[in-house]
């Protein structure tokens, strides 16, 4: 999930990540675009969640020493659950910190497509959605020339998606994803969120429509 850096209340914010991490999101991960501090609302989000991977989405022009600095204060303060969104060349620098950020977990916008730009083993890789059928070959390649590259884990891929507008949409979203290869999906900070998390394997609840109907 995108969290943005623009937070009207921030004890809203610290609930809805709290909820959202008990309703089995995976990462949290935090825009740059906004007024506020990414890294200090990813510090803040440590506080109230024990499970979900905490991220940053580096812009894409980024003092890779300062970058590091505050990437191995959120891998203390979340006790390994640290993780960067970047360019290649940034995730690259990164690699060049060694030890100092070797619990974080570093991944590469791709849809460039250019694999021959990912020089070091990335953990995982981020992709654009453009549909389960087209984003399948995509994700197949991507494993196949930059995953072959990762000798101890299996790269993650996960592709960004628009949030579907109901649950039987986002059923079989996740469902089309998972059969193309996805290991997850990152859609934006919506409300429905923690309902459509909850209540995956349940149809919408239409029987206030039929009442108001009969």
């Amino acid at each position: 999930m995108i969290v943005p850096a623009e937070v009207g209340s921030h004890g809203e914010l610290l609930a809805d990540a709290r909820a959202l991490e008990t309703a089995g999101a995976h990462a949290l991960w935090l825009d740059v675009a906004g007024a506020h501090d990414p890294w200090m609302l990813a510090a803040t989000l440590a506080t109230v969640t024990s499970r979900a991977w905490l991220g940053v989405i580096a812009a894409p022009r980024v003092d890779v020493g300062s970058l590091g600095a505050r990437l191995r204060t959120l891998d203390g303060l979340t006790r390994g659950r640290a993780a960067l969104r970047g360019s290649a060349a940034a995730v690259g620098a990164m690699h060049a910190l060694g030890p100092a950020v070797e619990r974080c977990q570093l991944f590469s916008d791709a849809d460039g497509g250019d694999w021959s730009a990912f020089g070091p083993p990335v953990d995982g890789l981020m992709l654009s959605g453009r549909g389960p059928d087209e984003d399948r070959e995509r994700l197949a390649l991507a494993r196949a020339r930059v995953g072959a590259r990762r000798a101890a884990t299996p790269l993650e891929c996960w592709v960004e998606i628009k949030l579907p507008e109901s649950h039987a949409g986002w059923r079989q979203t996740v469902a089309a994803y998972a059969a193309a290869g996805a290991d997850g999906l990152l859609v934006p900070m919506d409300s429905r969120l923690v309902d459509l998390l909850r209540r995956a394997d349940e149809d919408d609840d239409r029987s206030d429509l039929a009442l108001s109907q009969g």
